[in-house]
């Protein structure tokens, strides 16, 4: 039986505020910190709090996820899903997409685990905040669900 070490997660925005309206640049890395053996059939869902969405603007785009990766998401959706990524031993794939402020608030982004078909977990959680900022809904604090990582069949 092999042992794998467990991959870390790190989630952050490009900024620490914008304003109402303006974007905001979010990368995801998953790092195999296993030093012989890749990850498969990686998939990550995130749903979005109120406040924020996927930008219509930029391009959506992944880096050393491997050649079946896909990333889904609608402009002005809640939501997106990286599905399919493979991650080569002791190395990292980055999710990049920019989101949209649409409600002035404090957004904290935190992740707790991750999962894939080596069956291998995230130890730590991960945090990053984004504040929006200008006129609109009064400030709250809302946690952005943690990332769901599942296994495809």
């Amino acid at each position: 039986m092999v042992t794998l070490t467990n991959p870390y997660v790190y989630k952050y925005f490009g900024n620490t505020s914008v304003w109402l309206g303006q974007e905001s640049r979010v990368t995801i890395r998953i790092y195999n910190r296993d030093t012989n053996y890749a990850l498969h059939q990686v998939s990550v869902t995130d749903s979005l709090p109120a406040g924020l969405v996927v930008a219509a603007t930029g391009s959506p785009y992944t880096s050393n996820c491997g050649l079946d990766v896909s990333l889904i998401g609608e402009p002005g959706g809640t939501s997106f899903t990286v599905e399919d990524a493979e991650i080569p031993a002791n190395s990292s794939c980055y999710v990049i997409i920019m989101l949209k402020g649409q409600r002035r608030t404090t957004l904290i982004t935190s992740s707790d685990c991750t999962d894939n078909y080596e069956g291998v977990t995230n130890p730590n959680s991960t945090q990053d905040d984004l504040t929006i900022n200008g006129c609109g809904s009064r400030s709250t604090s809302q946690p952005i669900r943690s990332w769901q990582v599942r296994i495809l069949p």
